[in-house]
């Protein structure tokens, strides 16, 4: 007599249950460029600061002597020194980047 043996079953994609989702990708910013203009300036002249950047959906400017601002563009007058201007990019999902530039600042000659 020959041994029993039970069938092995079967199993087909039918009884597996589907993969969980996976999170939605979203995007980071990314800062491509800063400038400010005039670059040397000088004090008592406004300097426009202008950002570029890919998956932006809001941007944060501190001028580096207490003045801030908000979007791709913004102005701030100095008074004469060397700044530290920082843009942060905010991206879709909230996450942050930032990058920085110097402003240097001079009395007018007299």
């Amino acid at each position: 007599s020959s041994p029993d043996t039970e069938p092995q079953s079967d199993v087909s994609s039918r009884d597996l249950e589907p993969p969980a989702p996976s999170p939605a990708h979203v995007p980071l910013p990314v800062i491509l460029s800063v400038v400010c203009m005039p670059n040397p300036g000088t004090t008592g002249l406004e300097t426009a600061c202008s950002a570029t950047g890919t998956d932006v959906v809001s941007w944060a400017w501190d001028f580096g002597d207490g003045g801030t601002g908000s979007g791709a563009s913004a102005s701030h007058t100095y008074t004469a020194g060397t700044w530290t201007v920082t843009v942060t990019a905010t991206g879709p999902g909230g996450d942050t980047t930032t990058d920085q530039t110097i402003v240097d600042v001079f009395d007018p000659a007299p």
